[in-house]
């Protein structure tokens, strides 16, 4: 059985006690007990650069206006939100991310699809994601923060001219 304290690194290193027989005095490295397997885990930055980066995100926009299960059309402006709040996180929390936004010029992909998709996808919560991120990016350090502002800007200008 695992357990999710006792970890170095990526490996598990202790197996819970009720599950599995103790050979040993002491805490044995799980991998050396019968039919126990390492699990690796990985960060969201990590995982999102091995299926291809930020970019792999961008499609998701284009699916905004496809119809759902359930009609409501609140849950089809809720995704919009959502889904242009976790890229921002992102951004603001990765340096990598943000350069793969500067290279795929990710800010003009996103207005693009947006300003093809319906115009209820586009409203004020959209407007102060883009807001929050702007002021992330000038109070910013990063070597990107000013190439993120201008494509950013570029992507308001877009946006608002709906």
């Amino acid at each position: 059985m695992y357990n999710p304290v006792a970890t170095d690194g990526q490996l598990c290193l202790q197996s819970a006690t009720k599950g599995n027989v103790s050979y040993f005095v002491h805490s044995p490295h799980a991998l050396m007990l019968k039919d126990v397997k390492a699990v690796e885990t990985y960060s969201i930055y990590s995982t999102l650069n091995s299926v291809g980066g930020i970019q792999t995100l961008f499609p998701l926009f284009a699916q905004l206006n496809l119809p759902h299960l359930d009609d409501d059309n609140k849950s089809n402006i809720k995704i919009c939100v959502d889904l242009l709040n976790f890229v921002c996180d992102l951004i603001e929390a990765s340096h990598t991310v943000q350069h793969h936004m500067i290279q795929n010029r990710g800010f003009l992909v996103i207005s693009h699809i947006i300003q093809l998709s319906a115009a209820d996808n586009l409203n004020l919560e959209v407007l102060n994601s883009f807001l929050k991120l702007t002021k992330f990016l000038v109070t910013c350090s990063s070597i990107n923060s000013d190439l993120l502002l201008k494509q950013g800007g570029l992507e308001r200008h877009e946006c608002t001219n709906l």
